[in-house]
């Protein structure tokens, strides 16, 4: 589903893609995810996450900071985070992830105004927070990723389409399921 809003003076665009946990490309709605975002490249990547789930939400989220997407982390339902005794610093977490991290009640509209400031900010680089981290994980497979890295790099296509080391990140992947 697709509709747009203006917000601010700004037509936005937004692209509803079905619900995932990663980019891999083990279910459709992974497929599809992962296809509209390469081929599409959105300005802004609004990463909706069930605040009481952190945990399981951030596979997606180092898949696209190793995509080197812009992205807005919406921090959904954070009533029902905070009703299980939850407290999760926004601002410590944004830092952490280079990222704007938002807390949303989307079925009450609770910080939809903030989210869309933060997705204008960000697509206008005006964020102070949005910035490239990166994820180590560990000499072994930093290694591993430095090689595949440099070979990907000898074909001008995939480097003009693809981050390369996200991809050399799912060559890694692929090659552990074999």
């Amino acid at each position: 589903r697709e509709g747009k809003l203006k917000h601010k003076g700004y037509l936005i665009k937004i692209v509803d893609l079905p619900g995932t946990y990663s980019l891999s490309s083990y279910s459709l709605e992974e497929i599809i995810a992962r296809d509209f975002i390469i081929s599409e490249n959105p300005d802004v990547i609004i990463n909706v996450v069930d605040a009481g789930n952190l945990d399981r939400n951030l596979l997606l989220t180092t898949q696209l900071i190793d995509m080197r997407a812009k992205v807005v982390m919406a921090l959904n339902m954070y009533d029902e985070a905070e009703a299980k005794g939850l407290n999760i610093n926004t601002d410590i977490l944004a830092d952490l992830l280079g990222m704007d991290v938002v807390s949303t009640i989307a079925v009450k509209s609770v910080g939809i105004d903030k989210l869309l400031d933060a997705v204008i900010d960000v697509s206008l680089t005006k964020s102070p927070v949005s910035r490239h981290i990166h994820i180590n994980y560990g000499r072994d497979i930093e290694n591993e990723i430095k090689i595949i890295q440099n070979a990907i790099r000898s074909n001008e296509q995939i480097v003009q389409k693809f981050s390369t080391r996200w991809l050399a990140m799912r060559l890694l992947e692929a090659d552990g399921d074999a």
